[in-house]
Order: C-alpha cells, then structure tokens, then sequence
C-alpha cells in the first residue's frame, strides 16, 4: 500500500470526472469527505442516510472500532446520496448498497488513471 503522490491527487478530480466506473469515482469521493474507511462507504445502505439531518448513521458491524456512529455530513455528501439512490434501477430495502459496492479499491479505473 502506498499514498498519493501530490501530483496523483491534483489528478484525482479530473480522473474521478472522465472514469466509466461512476460507482468507484463516487466511492473515492465520499471517503474523504466524510473521514470513512473505503469498508465503510461500500456496505453503506441508503437508509443510514437522514437527508433532513445530513447525517450518517455508521452501524458497528461496519466501522474499524466496531462501534456504532452518527456523524454530520455536508450537502455535497447528500448530494452524492442521492445521486447514487437514483441511478439504482431498482431501488429496494438494501438496494443502495448495490449501488456503492464495486471492484475492489486497487482494481478500480480511476486509480490508474490518477497514478
């Protein structure tokens, strides 16, 4: 495992931006947005969304302490929400996690497209 170098990340945008893998671009978005482990953003399900509230209700089954958590997210979050909710053709109890879940983290496009 290795980090971005600083030219790799002022190409992340433009990678995420021109990538066919929409899920995995949105995938990377949200990580640091909203300070998630990559496990995390890809279990997620749309209900532990509050859209009202903006905010993320993380079950312990999913986070690395093992313990529940609620955190604030920004309209910029809700926004990629939603927009995952609806690109879902067939939205069902669950069904949003189908929506994040992609390839694994090293085999998704935009990471070589960055790098």
């Amino acid at each position: 495992m290795r980090f971005l170098s600083f030219n790799e990340i002022n190409r992340l945008p433009k990678a995420l931006e021109n990538s066919k893998d929409k899920r995995g671009a949105d995938v990377i978005r949200l990580c640091p947005l909203t300070g998630s482990h990559l496990c995390e953003v890809r279990f997620t399900h749309f209900e532990q969304f509050n859209l009202e509230l903006l905010t993320w209700f993380k079950p312990a089954t999913y986070t690395k302490q093992k313990r529940s958590h609620r955190l604030p997210i920004s309209p910029e979050v809700a926004d990629l929400v939603v927009r995952r909710h609806l690109s879902y053709q067939n939205p069902a109890p669950g069904g949003f996690r189908e929506t994040f879940q992609t390839n694994p983290f090293m085999k998704c496009d935009v990471i070589g497209k960055a790098s």
